[in-house]
C-alpha cells in the first residue's frame, strides 16, 4: 500500500512514462512533417538554383538566400507556435493541476528542437541542388 506522501507526490511513474513516449511521438512527427515540407520546397527550387549558378552566383550566396527566406518562415511558424501554446495552456491551467503554463525552459527546448530541424531540412536538399551541373539543372523538369 502506498504511503500519503507518495499519493502527494505525483502521478505514478507508469502514467509519466506513456505521457513521455507520447510526447516523443509527437515531438518526431512534427520533426518529419517540417522536415518533408521545407526539402520539398527547396527541391522544387532546383532549376532556379540551377540558373543562378549558370549566370555566376556563388553557392554560399546561395546557401544563404537560401537560409534566409525560410528562417523567416520558420520563425513566424515558431512564433505562432508559442504563442497558441501559451494561450491554450493560460486556459487549462485550472483543470490540471501543477500545469506551469509559462514554462520558459519548455519552450527554449522546443524552439531549439524545431529550429534545428528545419535546419537541417534547409541544408541537405540545398546542398544537394549546389551539387547539381548547372546544365542538367536547366533540362530538369
Amino acid at each position: 500500500m502506498r504511503s500519503r506522501a507518495e499519493q502527494e507526490a505525483g502521478p505514478p511513474p507508469g502514467v509519466l512514462l506513456g505521457l513521455g513516449s507520447l510526447s516523443a511521438i509527437a515531438t518526431s512527427l512534427a520533426g518529419v512533417g517540417i522536415f518533408g515540407l521545407i526539402a520539398f520546397a527547396v527541391a522544387q527550387r532546383t532549376r532556379e538554383i540551377g540558373v543562378r549558378m549558370a549566370l555566376g552566383a556563388r553557392s554560399s550566396d546561395i546557401m544563404g538566400t537560401l537560409l534566409g527566406q525560410y528562417s523567416v518562415a520558420v520563425s513566424v511558424g515558431a512564433a505562432a507556435g508559442v504563442s497558441l501554446a501559451i494561450i491554450v495552456g493560460l486556459l487549462i491551467r485550472s483543470t490540471i493541476i501543477g500545469l506551469e503554463p509559462l514554462d520558459a525552459l519548455s519552450y527554449a527546448a522546443g524552439l531549439t528542437i524545431f529550429s534545428a530541424v528545419a535546419l537541417v531540412a534547409i541544408l541537405i536538399p540545398a546542398r544537394r541542388a549546389l551539387r547539381i551541373d548547372p546544365a542538367s539543372a536547366l533540362r530538369w523538369e
